[in-house]
């Protein structure tokens, strides 16, 4: 389930989107990025050394 919405909500702003081709929307790739960047772990997150 977890999977599903997180493809709706890549999928969504495109469908959404009024500009012609969403490859090349700034509001679209602009979404996408806020979207990545809520999934990628920090660095701190991928140190393996700062973990006790």
């Amino acid at each position: 389930m977890a999977a599903l919405r997180s493809a709706l909500e890549l999928l969504e702003p495109g469908l959404n989107c009024s500009h012609e081709d969403i490859a090349i929307c700034p509001a679209y790739q602009a979404r996408l990025a806020e979207l990545v960047d809520a999934r990628v772990p920090g660095p701190a997150e991928n140190d393996v050394t700062a973990r006790s």
